[in-house]
């Protein structure tokens, strides 16, 4: 359920993955929302391009894209004249995930993911 939101930012960005969701290939299904004013502007969802190993792994690789569309939003909005004044956040439901964006001390359990995926660490504040 959307609803207007109070808070400073601009816009919020939701991310989810279902781990092993697709059937088919075992590939997980990685999604984002980004809403402003209550309303969905930007969605996706669909299959990660290759096989997590766990629920944290799906997750951080979401996190991964959805990061990467945040900073398309926030450069957008500078073009049209609205630049962000605050940090923006990604709201991410799993905690592991969090971890693991926040603190390097937890890449030794997903070191063998290739290496662009771990610019989200040097993002995240």
């Amino acid at each position: 359920m959307y609803s207007k939101s109070n808070d400073s930012e601009l816009f919020q960005t939701y991310s989810n993955a279902s781990y092993g969701g697709c059937k088919q290939t075992s590939h997980s299904i990685g999604g984002y929302a980004t809403v402003i004013y209550g309303a969905a502007i930007e969605w996706s969802s669909k299959c990660q391009p290759f096989v997590t190993l766990s629920s944290t792994e799906a997750e951080y690789v979401a996190a991964v894209e959805t990061g990467k569309e945040i900073k398309w939003m926030r450069n957008i909005l500078i073009e049209f004249g609205y630049p962000p004044s605050y940090s923006s956040t990604l709201f991410i439901d799993n905690k592991f995930g969090i971890d693991v964006s926040k603190n390097p001390e937890h890449h030794g359990q997903i070191k063998h993911l290739d290496l662009h995926l771990y610019w989200l660490r040097d993002t995240v504040l």
